[in-house]
């Protein structure tokens, strides 16, 4: 159901599994463990979230998407380029946004901290600066931002749901509740 599609949507947006054990773990922490921590805070952030909004109702519900369109091969080469294009759009977008933030919020963690709203990667990295000082802080931060996802995914997400009048409000509470999940569990596991 339409409902289900947006409830689920969010549980099914995390990054990858190389993304966060290589790019963040290896990458930026230096500390493979780091990246494993991560991710199976992330994994079982988003089964709580599952378990958090799932529906109570033992009735099996069924709403099949049928398709009068006609696909082919040329319209589908032409419809993953526009998406593409509109991927990397919205990167290119929230990645100038979060540094025209780190130029003029001269605090820098509030800056880190209002780009992990934005964009995950530049979050992480910026977080990452604080690690030397406080390191269960600055990975309990970049947990949340690996829950979160940025509302730089979110707009990606959207342009595949937009067509499908599945709205984006529960998205960000979702994603919000995993971020929080997802620091709170790291923090657990990291201690």
């Amino acid at each position: 159901s339409k409902d289900d599609a947006e409830r689920l949507i969010p549980l099914c947006n995390n990054p990858s599994c190389a993304f966060v054990v290589g790019g963040v773990g290896l990458g930026i922490y230096r500390d493979l463990r780091v990246g494993f921590l991560l991710l199976v805070s992330l994994w079982i952030s988003t089964a709580l979230c599952g378990i958090i909004t799932r529906r109570n109702t033992n009735k099996f519900e069924f709403a099949g998407y049928k398709s009068r369109q006609n696909y082919n091969f040329v319209s589908s080469v032409k419809s993953a380029g526009l998406s593409c294009v509109s991927l990397i759009s919205f990167i290119t977008v929230f990645s100038v946004i979060g540094g025209i933030i780190k130029k003029r919020v001269k605090f820098a963690p509030i800056s880190y901290l209002i780009s992990s709203f934005l964009e995950v990667t530049n979050a992480v990295k910026g977080f990452s600066s604080i690690y030397p000082t406080s390191p269960l802080l600055a990975l309990s931060l970049s947990a949340f931002s690996l829950g979160f996802g940025g509302i730089s995914v979110a707009m990606q997400s959207s342009i595949f749901t937009s067509g499908c009048g599945i709205g984006m409000r529960k998205y960000y509470l979702i994603k919000l509740l995993e971020g929080v999940l997802c620091s709170a569990v790291f923090s657990i596991l990291y201690l």
